[in-house]
């Protein structure tokens, strides 16, 4: 990808999983480091221009780090078998990038990539154009987390999205905008320029699409991280509250009525202190189980 992170993390239980979360993730900050310059570990060499804002803002959260990224990017991609000449296992691919471009393509660009280099491909192998859209993978403290993430990026229209549960909690970001076309086989050139131009063409309506789904990404995650999130877990909290509040007022209640029936009952004031100190017991009792 263009964004990858070579940093790999324990884990296995999910205790195990949360306790390192952080030091991943502060190892994975200072690798990529956010200055918008810094190389990383990717083919390219260093995160794409218009991911920036997006990393920068799930970075920015403790519960959140971004492993992998790619803006979108059309290029034309090589894959032919490996130590043909020396009998290797034609079953092993290697491929290697004609042209690249994470902007707009031009055709004539294309078009030159692939007549100059395909004729000196040998067999068997095929030159083939692709249109990748955005793709974002974020590791995540808990499953919960990747969750809302997903839910977000759906509800933007990434209808590819889910959460992949391992030794790591990771939330993919994908698209459908996707084209592969393919051009050349053999070294043999199999289209016409005006096909490229037409490919081309229909890579770049889609490109420019990409990039207005990744800006409205960014808005919809930043408002959710900024506004919906605190306030889920403001509400929760006070749930939460209210479910120890309820727990230990019913056991008070129940333990005063058994107080003012003993009292009724014997018509003794020692009765009654009696009962008032079961009733502070059983108020502590349900603290510590609400705890535990």
């Amino acid at each position: 990808q263009c964004h990858y992170s070579a940093v790999t993390g324990g884990g296995g239980k999910d205790a195990q999983r949360r306790r390192m979360f952080d030091r991943f993730r502060a190892t994975v900050l200072e690798q990529l480091g956010m200055d918008g310059v810094s190389p990383d570990n990717s083919k390219k060499g260093d995160v794409d221009e218009a991911c920036w804002p997006l990393i920068r803002l799930v970075n920015a959260q403790a519960d959140f780090v971004t492993t992998s990224s790619c803006s979108g990017r059309s290029c034309v991609f090589t894959e032919c078998g490996r130590d043909e000449a020396e009998g290797g296992d034609l079953r092993k691919r290697t491929g290697r990038w004609l042209y690249v471009t994470h902007g707009l393509a031009e055709p004539a660009d294309v078009w030159r990539a692939l007549v100059e280099v395909a004729p000196t491909l040998a067999a068997p192998s095929t030159a083939m154009f692709r249109f990748e859209p955005f793709l974002l993978h974020v590791q995540c403290r808990t499953i919960a987390d990747a969750q809302d993430l997903c839910r977000v990026a759906l509800d933007c229209g990434y209808r590819n999205s889910g959460v992949v549960i391992g030794k790591k909690i990771i939330a993919a970001v994908r698209s459908t905008l996707r084209i592969e076309a393919p051009l050349a086989f053999d070294g043999d050139v199999a289209v016409t320029e005006a096909y490229v131009a037409s490919v081309v063409e229909l890579a770049n309506k889609k490109q420019r699409e990409n990039l207005k789904k990744l800006a409205q990404l960014t808005e919809a995650l930043q408002l959710y991280f900024e506004v919906e999130r605190p306030a889920a877990r403001a509400e929760a909290a006070a749930r939460a509250a209210r479910a120890v509040d309820g727990k230990a007022g019913s056991a008070g209640r129940r333990a005063a009525a058994a107080v003012t029936a003993a009292a009724i009952g014997t018509g003794e004031g020692g009765a009654f202190e009696e009962g008032s100190r079961r009733c502070a017991a059983s108020a502590e009792l349900a603290d510590d189980t609400v705890e535990d």
